[in-house]
């Protein structure tokens, strides 16, 4: 584990390796249960389609001529929510957790960051690289004639809001608790 990887979890390929064990026994063993969370996954990834036009144009008219480029400054992970999705969406999880590396001048940024911008799919980030508008971003959508871009704002207020939904189904089932009729059910993992 790099020092700049400290604060990442399952940053190690062993502990990498058993989430992705974990995520794949849950699916054989409880198959029939998990319809809630694949159909939670599939609204989060529509969701995720919604937003991707219109998050591009917004990061191509901020971000590449940004000084202060977040893919390089910030810690980007894949959270626990992140993982939950990804796995019901796709039916894997990705390869590795996200980690910073080194680009040639020795300066740490995200591994998918590149000269043109992320190389994986708005679909396959993690939430935060999606939720997140700096102060650019959110200057270039208030300044519109139309005002801001109160579509964009909702959905990802959705994807929040399917994304807790997810995380606390799949929880309860990976418990064994069956369907509260309220209240939140703790995650043992």
């Amino acid at each position: 584990m790099s020092k700049m990887d400290h604060r990442i979890p399952w940053c190690t390929s062993e502990d990498w390796q058993g989430v992705t064990r974990f995520f794949h026994a849950m699916t054989l063993d409880l198959n029939p249960a998990l319809v809630q969370v694949q159909t939670l996954a599939d609204q989060i990834r529509q969701a995720f389609e919604a937003l991707s036009d219109p998050m591009d144009v917004l990061c191509n008219a901020t971000c590449m001529a940004c000084g202060d480029i977040c893919c390089k400054k910030a810690t980007i992970w894949y959270d626990f929510k992140d993982l939950v999705y990804l796995h019901f969406a796709f039916g894997r999880l990705p390869e590795t957790q996200i980690k910073k590396v080194l680009d040639k001048t020795g300066t740490p940024h995200c591994m998918h960051f590149t000269e043109t911008g992320c190389n994986l799919s708005r679909l396959e980030r993690p939430f935060v690289c999606t939720w997140y508008l700096c102060p650019t971003q959110k200057q270039v959508m208030t300044s519109h004639e139309q005002g801001p871009d109160h579509t964009l704002l909702e959905t990802v207020d959705h994807l929040k809001m399917l994304r807790h939904q997810i995380e606390s189904e799949f929880c309860r089932i990976s418990a064994g608790k069956p369907h509260p009729k309220q209240g939140k059910t703790p995650c043992r993992i």
